[in-house]
Formats: C-alpha cells, sequence, structure tokens
C-alpha cells in the first residue's frame, strides 16, 4: 500500500493540511486504512463536523494536488511576513524575521456594515506606522477588557474611518462571502458593481478546501445529494477564482501574506485554482508591493503589548 502511494502521490507533503491528513488516513499511515465514513466519524470526533461526502470530496481534490508538481514560494522571494494580533504571537521569531530584513506586516479583522452590501462586510486593519498601530488599539481594546469577543462583534464603520489613519482597508473575502456572492449572481446581481464596494486591498482566504469543507449550510443545501453539495462546492471555488480577477482589473490586489511560522517556504496549491501567475501575485507580489509602503514597526514596540496580552489568555 505504502509504495502504490509514494509512486501515485509523490506531492503528499505538500498538501494543504487537510487534504493530506485525510489522504494519509486512508492509505493507512496512522495504522490500519481507514474509509471515508470512518475519516468523516475521526473529524466528528474531534468537533470537525464534515460528512462522508465531504470526506469524498477533499480525497478526491487530494489525489488530483498531489500527482501535480506544485510550485514552491521561496522565502527569500518575499520581503515581509504577517502577525495577525488576535492569534498568538512570538516576538522572539518576529524580530529574527525583521533583522533579515523582512518587513511585518501587523493586521486585525472586523465586522462593519456596509453601504450597499445586505450584510455585515469583514474588514482588514493593516497597519502602516506607528500611528497605524495606535489607532488599531484605539478601534479594537476600547472599552473591552476582552478584545477577542470585541473582534467579533460588528463595528461602527465611521468610528473605524474616524481613527483610519496610519491604516490600509481592505476586504477580508471568507468562503462564506463568496457563498453569497454566487447567491448575488444567481439572482442577477452585477457581481462587478457589487464588488466595487470592497476596499482597496483583498485578503484572500485559501478556498480550494475551506469552500468544500464548511459548506454554506441551508434548507436546499441539507437535503441535496452528495453530488449536489459537491457541485455547488464546485461553484463556490468557481466564484472564488472570478472574483479574484474581477479585483485584479479593478485595481484591487489580492493578497495572501506569509504567518511568521511559513520560515523557508509556502505552497501556493491553496491558490493554485487562481493560475500560477495570479496565485505567486496573491502570495508574493502584492503582499511586497504593499510591504514596501509601509514603515517597520519593531516586535519590541510596546503599542503591541496589549494585543499580546489578550491573544495569550
Amino acid at each position: 500500500m505504502k509504495g502504490s502511494y509514494n509512486n501515485a502521490l509523490k506531492n503528499i507533503n505538500r498538501l494543504p493540511e487537510t487534504h493530506r491528513d485525510m489522504m494519509m488516513r486512508l492509505y493507512g499511515f496512522y495504522g490500519e486504512p481507514q474509509t471515508a465514513d470512518e475519516i468523516a466519524d475521526y473529524c466528528n470526533s474531534i468537533h470537525l463536523n464534515v460528512e462522508t461526502w465531504q470526506v469524498e470530496a477533499l480525497i478526491e481534490e487530494g489525489m488530483q494536488m498531489a500527482r501535480t508538481d506544485i510550485p514552491l514560494v521561496k522565502r527569500e522571494e518575499a520581503r515581509s511576513f504577517h502577525v495577525n494580533l488576535y492569534h498568538e504571537n512570538c516576538r522572539e521569531e518576529e524580530q529574527d524575521l525583521v533583522n533579515m530584513g523582512f518587513i511585518p506586516i501587523y493586521s486585525s479583522s472586523i465586522s462593519c456594515e456596509m453601504p450597499g452590501r445586505e450584510a455585515y462586510a469583514n474588514l482588514t486593519l493593516l497597519v502602516k506606522n506607528p500611528a497605524g498601530l495606535e489607532n488599531l488599539g484605539e478601534i479594537m481594546l476600547r472599552d473591552e477588557d476582552d478584545w477577542i469577543a470585541r473582534m467579533l462583534n460588528e463595528r461602527d464603520l465611521n468610528f473605524v474611518l474616524d481613527h483610519g489613519e496610519g491604516l490600509l482597508l481592505g476586504d477580508s473575502l471568507t468562503w462564506y462571502d463568496i457563498n453569497q456572492l454566487l447567491y448575488e449572481e444567481e439572482k442577477g446581481t452585477d457581481i462587478k458593481s457589487y464588488l466595487a464596494t470592497c476596499y482597496e486591498h483583498i485578503d484572500f482566504i485559501r478556498m480550494p478546501y475551506l469552500g468544500i469543507l464548511f459548506g454554506y449550510q441551508d434548507a436546499d443545501f441539507e437535503s441535496a445529494n452528495s453530488e449536489v453539495k459537491k457541485e455547488r462546492q464546485g461553484k463556490i471555488r468557481e466564484m472564488g477564482k472570478k472574483a479574484a480577477y474581477i479585483f485584479e482589473e479593478l485595481g484591487k490586489p489580492v493578497i495572501y501574506q506569509l504567518d511568521t511560522y511559513d520560515a523557508k517556504t509556502e505552497y501556493i496549491y491553496d491558490y493554485i485554482y487562481l493560475g500560477e501567475d495570479l496565485a505567486r501575485k496573491t502570495v508574493l507580489g502584492n503582499p511586497n508591493k504593499i510591504a514596501e509602503t509601509l514603515e517597520i514597526i519593531q516586535p519590541s514596540n510596546p503599542a503591541l503589548k496589549p494585543f499580546l496580552q489578550l491573544a495569550v489568555k
């Protein structure tokens, strides 16, 4: 089993984590080979709620990925690294990367009601300079002991804009947002005009597997058979690709920043469905351009301490 597995799936270690784990379970790398039903049972046992059809879809996709030569991005090709301030951070690793010449991009996400949109928008705030870091603290930490809870609550857009100096405002496009775009298109909305309301950069989620694993749940979706569900998820991914190219056309760069833990390389298969050229722009070209406009903030900056203290709790 392992021999045929290694021959057929030469890029297993480059797969996204979810695909890789399911493929290894399928082929018995954790003991006896498991069926899709057994893998689904395992996922549910660790509170990752999936159905058998979702496991089958991920395995099928993993098979296709693993037989493909997956391009790599070398760390030295990037000029920056990304720090989500609501995650537990490691100041030492960040300082090491700064000392190597990389620019830290500090950011946070909020939810705001947006003119012209029916649903709340998920915004990404990138810190341009120390003044922006102070303003982000005003937005995220003001009058709230539990910053994580505040992050999940809706924020008044005018308050954000009033404290926007030193910040770059962008839209976070999640799998849920992409699914909403698909519904908008199906009811006749001009998607390009709809997306033109987004902010100046787009923090793009890894669509290939999140869109399958966490598909939008409604009554029609729940009652559909597995093939209909797979077809729907395929449409969500195609909408993600369409949206990315519309953003490029609108001059709104699609970005994904390398994190501190991506110390050496980042596999870009998470974005290869966009095509290799746009995938590389998403992971490298666009973040590098944004990094060139930023002032370096040292990880020792005192204004980072309140974020770190709350993120660690």
